[in-house]
């Protein structure tokens, strides 16, 4: 009988809500499979954030039971401000809590979100009696003692410590736990989430968007076509060091036809933009994000791609744009903890260089050696979208999602009746 139950519950058509705060590509994959399939899906997002967005509008062929919705802040996200960030998040929790509940869905995933604003959207799920799966792609309580730490211990103890407790009573009251590495599994079970509610789905990149292309239309269009060109694409944030892409311009501003390309924006972005044009460094150009859709044109202009994480950013912290970078079939240099899991995906893909993240040194002349061995580029550009078309395939993907949210429902999950 239970097996019975189990399979009528499996085949019924779910309200599915995807919540993605940061609006990335992999996340409308998932949402846009989630359709596919026939399952009625709200995917949400934050408009008022600045970060690098996959494509968060309904496209041709689309299935008609997905639907994106911004959530925005009354004003731009005040990242770097703590007294205002304070004050958006709730803000924001609330205002994408009351759109999530409003679709009345099944089951909430929610990914990238601002601790406080997951507090809401949590507790708005309980009130409401749906279950909720936290989608772990960072251990935004650590990172942000890290990131306290580095100015005063003791703030970093008191103020980072109550984040890491509110992080840790959110994840062990959830319903259901996926990560994006295995390495999170330990770390979870010491902080009191159930081992029997971890899963473990790694992360990827979209397959039928970013695709190996021919490079000369976006150089062209950006007055590059004699150029080689080394390309940052993503955030700069407090994890990333963007020292490292400065020192690199100058390292290369011998060579050639070398050209550092920057699509960033934010406090990085603005200090590169600063440091160019107080060093007269014609070999660095920051361009701010670029349209989703002209990312996999940018991304196939480039010769090498480049990936920065700080040291202390652990061994949790995934950039996407590995994996971004792989699908598209180029070769990265990354400035990254050997540890940490980007380095090892990029070992096991043979599709680039890794170097600590505090060697300047040591990533200027790995990107020096790389752009002047253009067999071994095209050895690594084949090896990474091997690797990609290996592990991205979006439906096996799916096939894994469901089957955590079909256990979540099937597992004893009982809605109260709502008023």
């Amino acid at each position: 009988m239970a097996a019975i139950q189990a399979a009528r519950t499996e085949a019924r058509a779910l309200r599915i809500a995807v919540h993605d705060f940061g609006g990335y590509a992999f996340a409308s994959d998932l949402s846009r499979e989630f359709a596919r399939r026939g399952h009625q899906v709200r995917h949400l997002y934050c408009s008022t954030v600045t970060a690098p967005r996959g494509a968060l509008v309904r496209r041709p062929g689309d299935a008609e039971t997905v639907e994106f919705v911004a959530v925005a802040h009354a004003r731009p996200f005040e990242k770097y401000s703590a007294p205002s960030r304070i004050q958006q998040e709730w803000e924001y929790g609330a205002a994408a809590g009351r759109a999530i509940v409003g679709f009345q869905p099944d089951v909430i995933v929610s990914a990238n979100t601002p601790l406080l604003s997951q507090r809401m959207l949590h507790k708005a799920a309980r009130q409401a009696s749906i279950p909720f799966i936290y989608w772990l792609q960072d251990l935004l309580g650590v990172g942000i003692r890290n990131v306290l730490a580095r100015r005063s211990e003791f703030v970093a103890s008191v103020v980072g410590g109550r984040f890491q407790k509110l992080e840790e009573r959110i994840l062990s009251e959830s319903d259901a736990v996926i990560a994006i590495s295995d390495d999170f599994r330990l770390h979870l079970e010491r902080r009191g989430v159930a081992p029997r509610k971890t899963h473990v789905i790694e992360n990827w990149a979209p397959l039928a968007d970013v695709t190996p292309r021919d490079p000369q239309g976006w150089r062209r269009a950006m007055g590059l076509d004699s150029q080689r060109i080394v390309l940052y694409s993503g955030t700069l944030g407090h994890k990333h060091d963007p020292a490292l892409l400065l020192n690199l311009a100058v390292r290369l501003r011998g060579e050639p036809a070398a050209t550092v390309v920057v699509a960033s924006d934010g406090l990085g972005a603005r200090w590169l933009a600063d440091q160019q044009r107080a060093l007269g460094l014609s070999n660095l150009r920051v361009i701010g994000f670029q349209p989703y859709e002209d990312l996999a044109d940018m991304l196939a202009a480039a010769d090498i791609l480049l990936v920065l994480l700080h040291a202390d950013a652990g061994v949790f912290s995934v950039p996407s744009k590995v994996l971004t970078g792989l699908s598209a079939g180029r070769p990265l240099v990354a400035a990254v903890p050997a540890d940490n899991r980007a380095a090892v995906t990029i070992a096991q893909a043979r599709a680039g260089v890794v170097v600590e993240p505090g060697d300047s040194a040591g990533f200027a002349e790995a990107v020096h050696q790389l752009l002047n061995d253009a067999q071994a580029r095209a050895a690594m550009s084949a090896a990474g979208r091997a690797y990609a078309q290996a592990h991205f395939d979006i439906g096996p993907v799916a096939d894994r999602f469901l089957s955590i949210l079909h256990g979540v429902m099937r597992g004893g999950y009982v809605r109260r009746k709502r008023t």
